[in-house]
């Protein structure tokens, strides 16, 4: 996991808890959030490598906005596991 964790992109941050991680961003557009959260959604080479399986159903995107524009699903974060998009 120390590994992973040093290839955190820039940007977000990393919360692990036994074998469940989470990455979080902040920014002032859903778009901002997306942009740095997708390079820590592709994370396949370092799961091929440690033969670590990513599971799009136990997964999910939250997104917390005070911004009228981006609340009630007006705004979907976009983020993908390969060409998976994980659930919102």
């Amino acid at each position: 996991m120390d590994d992973l964790l040093a290839e955190t992109p820039s940007g977000t941050l990393a919360f692990v808890f036994a074998d469940d991680t989470t990455f979080g961003a902040t920014g002032s557009q859903v778009t901002d959030c997306e942009t740095a959260l997708q390079p820590a959604a592709d994370l396949f080479r370092w799961c091929q490598a440690w033969e670590v399986s990513l599971s799009v159903t136990k997964s999910v995107v939250a997104f917390f906005s005070h911004d009228p524009r981006e609340v009630n699903r007006k705004s979907v974060p976009r983020i993908f596991f390969g060409i998976t998009q994980v659930p919102f």
